[in-house]
């Protein structure tokens, strides 16, 4: 949540509601980068 309002919300000037509503739906949208919580060592000892 904080993310969304950080980067869209607090940059953004809405002249109604829906605009603001369409900006929060492009926003969850748009891709994400995956950022790997594991090690390559965890990841292979899951594996065998």
């Amino acid at each position: 949540m904080r993310d969304i309002t950080d980067k869209r919300l607090r940059r953004g000037v809405f002249a109604s509601a829906a605009k603001l509503k369409s900006a929060i739906h492009a926003y969850i949208a748009m891709p994400k980068p995956l950022i790997w919580a594991a090690t390559v060592s965890d990841i292979q000892a899951n594996v065998t």
